[in-house]
């Protein structure tokens, strides 16, 4: 069993607010719990607080009335920072943060909002309303000594939204649709629950990118983000990057070189190191040269994304681009690119069945 609680029953919710963490790939990964807060609050307005890169991944999303940017933690008072973001964002009938920090929660709490969730961690449980027990890794082995892998950072988000009786009741709908007889959200174990909350997948809004209008889209297209949060640590070598590109343009591919400010200079060194290419026509230097709805609607169209371990990856997940991923020091287990579980009763691949059942426990 990954969780224990009682259902929250969140009747008559007309304003949300959801506290977004403050990386960008995170962010990403709080999508499959925005859909189903979506489809199970269906009348409700949505309000987001966060980073700006973390905010500006969801700025097309109709369902949101206001963006909040919280940058607190540059004032000389945190707490005073906190509390004027608290008042101009207001009361909301519902709370959820995805982030951890005690400074998130705080937040909450000083909106005077009824309804805060969030994880008991960083001494938060008395700001929140409902403080859900934070359990990273799989179950206990039997013999009490050794735990298991991680659990994977969407479902960890999931695991908030879990208890609210309205995501429930949907999650219910959903399985009883594959049945003869609808069944009541009470017959469903909490560990079934979140499998179907695990089968929606991570999910961005792309429109068609103008940026590759005079490009040759006959070709296949590569993209490449050779930068990572944390340095070099999460990064492969630059050289090899510069071999992979060297490889495609050989071919004629096009390829995308993609980062923002903070990967400008080795992105430079790069480009620089293709400068004599006889395909360079071919070689797109796209660094800090998009915004972030730009950068994911010309994620959206290249034939396969080449990257490090970072946020850039999960948005290539999330439009369902096929990916070659490479990870550092970072569990995989933890923040893979995100697969969407087979629905509850269809047939899984032996392989795939005992992993299934393990993080289900």
């Amino acid at each position: 069993m990954l969780f224990n609680y009682q259902s929250i029953d969140a009747s008559k919710v007309e304003r949300i607010l959801l506290r977004l963490p403050h990386w960008l790939g995170d962010s990403v990964m709080v999508s499959p719990a925005f859909e189903w807060l979506k489809l199970s609050f269906p009348h409700a307005d949505f309000s987001i607080v966060g980073s700006k890169a973390s905010c500006g991944i969801y700025e097309r999303d109709e369902r949101i009335k206001q963006i909040f940017i919280d940058t607190s933690k540059q004032a000389k008072s945190r707490i005073i920072a906190t509390k004027q973001l608290a008042q101009k964002i207001g009361a909301h009938d519902l709370c959820i943060t995805f982030s951890n920090t005690f400074f998130s929660a705080l937040l909450l709490y000083m909106t005077k909002s009824p309804l805060r969730i969030g994880y008991a961690k960083n001494l938060r449980s008395p700001l929140l309303t409902h403080a859900l027990k934070l359990e990273k890794h799989e179950p206990w082995h039997e013999d009490g000594i050794q735990k298991g892998k991680k659990i994977h950072q969407v479902l960890l988000y999931l695991r908030l939204i879990a208890p609210l009786l309205q995501v429930k009741q949907q999650a219910t709908l959903l399985y009883s649709s594959h049945l003869p007889t609808p069944i009541s959200p009470s017959i469903l174990k909490e560990h079934e629950i979140l499998h179907i909350l695990a089968t929606q997948g991570l999910k961005l809004i792309s429109k068609p990118p103008l940026q590759l209008a005079r490009h040759n889209l006959q070709k296949p297209k590569i993209g490449i983000n050779p930068g990572a949060a944390f340095g070099s640590a999460k990064r492969w070598e630059q050289s090899h990057f510069i071999d992979v590109i060297t490889h495609f343009l050989s071919r004629g591919y096009e390829v995308y070189l993609f980062g923002s400010s903070a990967e400008s200079s080795a992105n430079t060194d790069i480009a620089k190191a293709l400068e004599s290419h006889a395909h360079v026509d071919h070689f797109h230097n796209f660094t800090d040269k998009t915004s972030l709805s730009e950068l994911v609607d010309c994620m959206s169209v290249v034939d396969i994304f080449i990257t490090n371990d970072s946020g850039p990856m999960h948005i290539a997940a999330a439009l369902q681009v096929p990916i070659v991923a490479i990870f550092g020091p970072t569990d995989l287990h933890e923040t893979a690119p995100f697969v969407p579980y087979a629905p509850l009763g269809a047939h899984i691949p032996p392989e795939s069945e005992a992993e299934t059942q393990a993080v289900l426990g």
